[in-house]
């Protein structure tokens, strides 16, 4: 329930063009891709000894020549995917193995 007194100031002529059209919208801020930290969540198969041992220790070394499948990169700071930070759509690579 609106009160006399808000009626008037929402009639009063200091708020007559306060609605009427949007302000506009702010210039697209630049991207520096240089300020973000780039994050790969990644999926490694590991015996059960080292995922013990990651699991409590936080973290794990793997050997040598042990591919690391991608599932996402995102930066750090703001948590946004990679793509949609450089404007492009990321390809993946058909090679195998190597």
């Amino acid at each position: 329930m609106t009160t006399a007194v808000v009626v008037d100031q929402l009639q009063a002529d200091i708020f007559a063009d306060l609605f009427d059209e949007p302000l506009p919208a702010p210039p697209p801020a630049a991207v520096d891709t240089r300020a973000h930290v780039w994050i790969v969540a990644a999926e490694i198969k590991v015996e059960d000894r080292v995922a013990k041992a990651a699991d409590f220790h936080g973290s794990f070394t793997a050997g040598p020549g042990t591919r690391v499948d991608a599932l996402e990169v995102y930066c750090r700071a703001c948590r946004r995917p990679y793509e949609d930070v450089v404007g492009g759509t990321a390809k993946r690579s058909s090679t195998t193995g190597t």
